[in-house]
């Protein structure tokens, strides 16, 4: 039997999504395998920002109530197994390879092992491995964009959730928002309840209604009608008054910084009343109570995450020019007059320039950095040539701490720029 490190080699690295009808080969797979994705209920996640954040408050949710849930998220920080969890548990080296053995024994005989992408073998493996165990809701949220994506493969999700869309991996999805909310809504399949995350481009809007009547999808439920008023904020989160459908000024304290997250939690609080009209779930104090204690206790790692205090430490994977608008903006609000210190690394492929443009302009320091991603990332030298202030250092673990020695106990350094730079510094 291969061990996982050995399987992980043999796999394809290449990124495949770009070759024509990537979607149509995995679905001939999913056809062998007797599409193990349909043993289960899905809701499928696609969008540029707060895809993670939305879908770990849902999973969180769904586990809370007793439910077996399975959630596909990517890209991993610091091992690639995280992507595939259950019950918030990263499948075992064992079970990956034993799936991926299963996989294999019935495929026909001419299909090799370098036909798909490693990252089109997580999704299979990852749909497989839900269905074995038994899970009664998977969450799956689309690793770029949605009409090419692997994800996209699946059989019709009983719920399709449209996060924020904005600018993001222009190259290949489109140099404009509707285009690029034409290739993540197309998604949408027949008979599927469609949630719109609030505060989207008019465009966005148009597209994603004209999919779901020329998909014939279920409805649309448009996350704006929660109101969330803030009572505070603090580093410890929000305290919150929500009224929606099932709620009425009902008070709750959300773990989690950065006021993006309030949009998430529209969404979030949306599918809460969904979840109870459709009879998921019962509408009792139970459910209520349940919902109080995921939005306390849920933590993401890599979103406005602080790992240390005196001077404070956060790490964020802003890697887009909304993401890093929405956590400067964050970080103005919190700490309104502290100095603020960044590690910065980008990808080559992300709209570097206008990123690194709007830190500088709130930066009292900046140390820049090569993430670990040598095929993409844009070289620490050459993004010290666009903010010339900047020093260079090796990796952003060896940022952190310069910076760390340089700094007052009431800075604050955050780490950001992708998630390969933010991968570099320890998660506690």
């Amino acid at each position: 039997m291969l061990t996982y490190q050995e399987l992980i080699q043999q796999m394809n690295q290449s990124m495949l999504a770009a070759e024509p009808d990537r979607v149509g080969l995995l679905c001939d797979v999913l056809d062998q395998l007797d599409h193990p994705e349909k043993q289960y209920q899905i809701m499928h996640i696609v969008g540029t920002n707060g895809k993670g954040s939305t879908g770990t408050l849902i999973g969180n949710l769904l586990i809370n109530t007793g439910e077996k849930v399975g959630h596909f998220a990517s890209p991993a920080i610091h091992n690639d197994r995280e992507q595939i969890q259950l019950q918030n548990k990263m499948i075992s080296e064992t079970d990956f390879v034993s799936t991926y053995e299963k996989i294999i024994g019935k495929l026909t005989a001419d299909f090799k092992m370098n036909q798909l992408s490693i990252f089109e073998w997580f999704v299979i493996i990852m749909l497989q491995y839900f269905a074995d165990q038994g899970v009664s809701w998977a969450i799956i949220e689309a690793g770029l964009g949605g009409k090419y994506d692997a994800t996209n493969a699946i059989s019709a999700p009983i719920i399709t959730i449209v996060t924020h869309v904005d600018l993001d991996h222009t190259m290949i999805l489109g140099n404009t928002i509707k285009k690029i909310a034409y290739n993540k809504s197309d998604v949408i399949k027949p008979n599927t309840t469609v949630f719109l995350a609030p505060r989207q481009s008019q465009d966005t809007k148009n597209v994603v209604e004209q999919r779901i009547v020329e998909r014939h999808a279920q409805s649309l439920i448009d996350t704006e009608y929660v109101d969330i008023k803030i009572d505070s904020e603090t580093t410890n989160g929000f305290d919150l008054e929500i009224s929606s459908h099932e709620l009425r000024q009902t008070k709750v304290h959300l773990g989690m910084l950065g006021e993006f997250q309030l949009d998430n939690l529209k969404t979030v609080i949306s599918l809460y009343d969904w979840l109870i009209q459709d009879g998921y779930v019962s509408n009792n104090n139970l459910i209520g109570d349940i919902l109080k204690l995921t939005l306390s206790q849920t933590k993401i790692a890599g979103r406005m995450q602080i790992i240390q205090q005196q001077p404070t430490v956060i790490l964020d994977a802003a890697h887009n020019p909304d993401s890093t608008k929405r956590l400067i903006e964050s970080l103005k609000r919190i700490y309104p007059n502290q100095k603020l210190k960044f590690v910065l690394g980008f990808l080559q492929d992300k709209n570097y320039l206008e990123m690194a443009h709007l830190y500088e302009a709130v930066a009292d320091e900046i140390v820049v950095v090569t993430p670990d991603n040598l095929q993409r990332a844009i070289p620490a030298v050459e993004l010290h040539e666009v903010i010339t202030n900047s020093k260079v250092v090796d990796n952003a673990q060896i940022g952190l701490s310069q910076l760390l020695t340089r700094s007052n106990l009431d800075d604050v350094i955050i780490v950001t720029g992708s998630f390969y730079t933010i991968k570099e510094v320890e998660i506690e």
